[in-house]
């Protein structure tokens, strides 16, 4: 899921009504994603992103031709393969919007680095795990939502 932050550049500002709207919508992405109990949720229901994030496949079922132009604009980076050292399932349910919504210009793991653990998502959350632990070569470690996980595969 995304969340438009304030990564102004001089070639990329948002009017002050368009940033709030935006991040007006992640906080009640978030909220949703929070209050909706993972007990009483399917492994499907509780990976896949809302219908109204970013880069989620509704959202792009509803992107215009005239919009396809600044889509490019909200893109996160990929980290070049071999980035990530090791992933780990956690039964901790991430709270924050870095654990939850993929963010312009964030730098996220590639599809290569994912893949086994995409693959034993439905299992680990059977198991009660809610969350990947992602740890880059760098040291950096971050706590994803299986739905980010989900969405990054898009």
């Amino acid at each position: 899921m995304l969340l438009h932050t304030a990564h102004a550049t001089t070639a990329n500002l948002k009017s002050p009504l368009a940033f709030l709207l935006d991040l007006l919508l992640s906080l009640l992405l978030l909220a949703i994603m929070l209050l909706t109990s993972s007990d009483t949720l399917t492994f499907s229901e509780y990976a896949t992103p809302n219908a109204l994030a970013k880069f989620s496949s509704e959202f792009f079922a509803r992107l215009k031709m005239h919009e396809a132009p600044g889509v490019h604009e909200f893109y996160p980076v990929i980290i070049p393969p071999g980035a990530v050292a090791a992933c780990s399932f956690s039964p901790a349910i991430p709270a924050s919007t870095d654990g939850t919504l993929i963010t312009p210009g964030e730098h996220i793991p590639s599809l290569s680095d994912l893949a086994k653990t995409v693959g034993q998502l439905e299992r680990a959350f059977l198991s009660g795990m809610r969350s990947v632990l992602v740890v880059l070569h760098s040291g950096k470690e971050s706590l994803y939502h299986f739905s980010k996980v989900t969405i990054s595969c898009y």
